[in-house]
């Protein structure tokens, strides 16, 4: 690592801790205030990550939304990511009076009637709305969960946020580790959910299918995992509503798509997840992080 990408790490990793603090002293509502007020901060102080968000979302969008709607919605985008992390570092301080009140549940009889068949659910979702707070309403409603997540970039983050999430249960299996197929199996003889975010571009196997019109490589581990094992796929997301709560919605299980052609139907069924993940993002598109480079280098 160079000396100032190490530096700018220090630094990044300081005001994170420095956030924390603050969110612990303040409410949740004016927390979450000063979360949105920090990520508009972000937006006009790192030129490089608003240039990458304006440009994905125009190759996305540019056919739908004009100029200045395509800007108001990657500021809207820094501001929701900001008040997502004040969220997330306050959601062990809320009871389950005040939790509930901040989530609205929809089709949770999709994902129950799915672990009642006792094979364990494989739930694939993406990075939009609160994911992480959706984890915990999964865990708190008594299902037994293991996400399988990427590395964060800096090890000392990931911890931070490994440790957050199994606050509540939730154990975080390394995605591409030497133990990861083995604790993937493990978790689904013992009937667990499995969380799978399918919309990034990461360093695993995959295969490009359309994603707003644009070729984008795509996990296929997911696709190839259900079709092996019969196992119900189910999709979920959360929505940030504009009285401040979350909504919270499981999808009717995905009736996986079996030519017998095996490279095909893993293609095939990871199509039809991203199409799923693509008309969700569309919703509220403000809550994706567009950052990313979902496309490579286009």
């Amino acid at each position: 690592m160079k000396p100032r990408q190490r530096v700018m790490r220090g630094l990044a990793l300081a005001s994170i801790y420095l956030t924390i603090l603050l969110a612990r002293i303040l409410s949740w509502r004016w927390g979450v205030r000063l979360g949105r007020l920090l990520g508009m901060a972000v937006y006009y102080c790192l030129p490089r990550e608003r240039h990458k968000t304006l440009k994905h979302l125009t190759l996305a969008l540019g056919n739908r939304l004009s100029p200045l709607e395509l800007q108001r919605t990657a500021r809207a985008c820094f501001a929701h990511l900001g008040m997502g992390f004040f969220e997330l570092v306050n959601l062990p301080r809320l009871n389950q009076s005040r939790f509930s009140e901040l989530i609205k549940i929809e089709g949770e009889e999709n994902l129950s009637n799915a672990m009642k068949e006792g094979r364990g659910v494989i739930y694939i979702g993406g990075h939009i709305g609160n994911w992480e707070l959706m984890a915990a309403v999964v865990a708190r409603r008594g299902y037994p969960l293991k996400v399988i997540a990427a590395p964060i970039y800096d090890q000392r983050l990931d911890q931070l946020v490994s440790r957050y999430r199994s606050r509540f249960g939730i154990e975080t299996i390394q995605r591409g580790s030497t133990r990861s197929t083995r604790q993937i199996l493990s978790g689904l003889r013992q009937g667990c959910m499995l969380a799978f975010l399918i919309d990034q571009d990461t360093q695993v196997e995959g295969t490009y299918v359309d994603f707003f019109g644009h070729p984008a490589n795509t996990p296929t581990g997911v696709a190839s995992l259900a079709l092996h094992s019969d196992i119900p796929v189910v999709m979920g997301y959360s929505h940030r509503l504009d009285d401040g709560r979350h909504q919270v919605v499981f999808q009717k299980p995905f009736t996986l798509v079996r030519s017998g052609q095996a490279g095909e139907d893993i293609k095939t069924n990871t199509a039809i997840f991203t199409k799923c993940l693509e008309e969700v993002i569309l919703k509220c598109p403000e809550q994706w992080v567009w950052m990313h480079h979902r496309w490579g280098r286009l």
